[in-house]
């Protein structure tokens, strides 16, 4: 899992302790206040009682009173008033014991005006009637006391409920707080810490160093290219310091080549000459023959060490595939007929024109060619085979050398390209090094694909030669590589 989504994590369940914690929170404080208005209004009901029994009370006392006034208009008014609020209140009634309780009172409250106004001397009658209305406004008194007390416990318990979810609250925040800043220290600022004194080490020259982290996340796949950049560095520093000594070797074998070639034309002439000079001595003949021959072996070692010393520059010009084998047979064909080799040729080019540096190339195709005439057995056959590689540009030639020999293990493989290896007595080392550095001039790549007894297969591919100013391409293009174009890797050994 990738850090931001582990920090997403932790942030989103903070945010989900504060969310929960104010909902929790709302829902006590609106069933709180809903309880406190249920409480003002059973409290205001329970005083509504009160009042009407007092004046329940009023009005029997006042008309049981010989000094009082003309009763009609006033009772009229007290009873009026009065069952207009007790209509009120059977209406808002909650449940249908408190509606039928204060429809009880109301009835009571008709009846007693009714006696009133008559001004009966009925004291039985008015005594029954107060105290069925005594009654009902006593048992209204108590069920609004008992929700009174409900709503107090309610609002006390949600009250101490949204206290602790508050306490609860604050307590997780603190610890998911103290837990992100936690794995912000583990998982940002600890690996920070340790890329950077592994760039230290890396910018001090030790490319040998690794960064010690592991994982999947964002860092530790930087720490990942940090290593591979370093051993990159440390490939190229190689590979830098071997071009130096290459350099050094380079200017050495030109220097000893300059040197030993007259000695050799002289050796070459004075044995041409002692050869026809023998007269009749077949023997002699013989011996002066092959002195003259290794001098010219010695020349063309010496002819390679000027190859592998000089820059290599190209003469581009337009020639077909069937051209350049042909170019490339004419060179080999001694070694072909001495090993009793065939050449079998595929050209899938349609004959297309190439513009490349046919007599370069020639050179390496025959190289390639002696190579695998010389680890095939005598009598097989080596197949050449020309494709246009570039699918999109179609710029590219790929070619294939395909041998019946024995293959090389995957060992000799690793080294076939080093400069000055070989495992062929008498080989120089340097053939397939030059054969390598001509297809890269052309912008192409080389590739082996090889196994003890099963035949070599080298194929490498040339991108065309600019048009205008004749200079190689310095990459393979991508239609080549999509087309399946190898890669530099191994070649036969020479």
């Amino acid at each position: 899992m990738t850090i931001r989504w582990k920090l997403n994590i932790a942030f989103i369940a903070l945010l989900g302790v504060f969310l929960g914690a104010a909902a929790f929170t709302i829902r006590a404080v609106s069933a709180s206040a809903e309880q406190t208005r249920s409480y003002v209004r059973t409290r205001e009901l329970a005083q509504f009682t009160a009042n009407i029994r007092t004046l329940v009370y009023a009005q029997v006392a006042a008309a049981a009173d010989p000094r009082r006034l003309p009763a009609e208009a006033a009772e009229a008014d007290w009873a009026a008033t009065a069952l207009d609020d007790i209509d009120v209140n059977v209406r808002l009634a909650h449940t249908d014991r408190e509606r039928r309780l204060w429809t009880g009172v109301r009835g009571a409250i008709v009846a007693l005006a009714d006696v009133l106004a008559r001004d009966d001397d009925s004291s039985e009658q008015t005594a029954a009637i107060v105290r069925r209305a005594e009654l009902h406004l006593r048992d209204l008194h108590h069920l609004y006391d008992i929700t009174q007390t409900d709503a107090i416990v309610t609002i006390a318990r949600t009250s101490f409920h949204a206290q602790v979810a508050i306490g609860v609250a604050c307590l997780l925040t603190m610890l998911l707080f103290l837990a992100y800043m936690l794995m912000i220290r583990r998982w940002l600022i600890r690996p920070i810490d340790v890329l950077r004194a592994s760039v230290e080490a890396i910018g001090r020259g030790d490319l040998g160093y690794r960064v010690p982290l592991s994982g999947r996340d964002e860092l530790s796949l930087l720490a990942r290219g940090i290593d591979d950049m370093a051993a990159g560095l440390a490939a190229h520093q190689a590979e830098l310091v071997q071009a130096r000594e290459f350099s050094a070797i380079g200017e050495m074998c030109a220097n000893v080549a300059h040197g030993l070639r007259n000695p050799l034309a002289a050796i070459r002439s004075e044995a041409q000459l002692a050869a026809r000079q023998a007269n009749g001595a077949v023997g002699v003949r013989e011996s002066f023959d092959a002195l003259a021959h290794q001098a010219d072996l010695m020349d063309e070692r010496i002819r390679r060490l000027f190859q592998f010393s000089r820059p290599l520059d190209l003469s581009p010009t337009t020639t077909r595939f069937a051209e350049l084998i042909e170019a490339a047979r004419a060179r080999a064909d001694q070694v072909l007929a001495l090993r009793q080799i065939e050449v079998a040729i595929e050209d899938l080019t349609n004959s297309r024109a190439w513009r490349l540096d046919r007599e370069r190339l020639a050179e390496a195709i025959a190289e390639l060619m002696m190579n695998a005439a010389l680890h095939s057995p005598p009598g097989s056959t080596i197949c050449i085979r020309g494709v246009p590689a570039g699918a999109v540009s179609g710029h590219v030639l790929r070619i294939d050398v395909v041998d019946q020999g024995a293959g090389m293990p995957p060992a000799t493989c690793g080294k076939a390209f080093d400069p000055f290896f070989t495992t062929r007595p008498g080989g120089t080392g340097m053939g397939l090094t030059l054969v390598r550095r001509l297809v890269e001039k052309h912008g192409g790549a080389v590739r082996i694909t090889s196994a003890s007894g099963a035949g070599t297969t080298v194929a490498f591919t040339v991108r065309e030669l600019d048009r205008q100013d004749a200079r190689p391409a310095q990459q393979v293009s991508q239609a080549a590589r999509i087309a399946g174009a190898p890669r530099s890797e191994t070649s036969l050994v020479d």
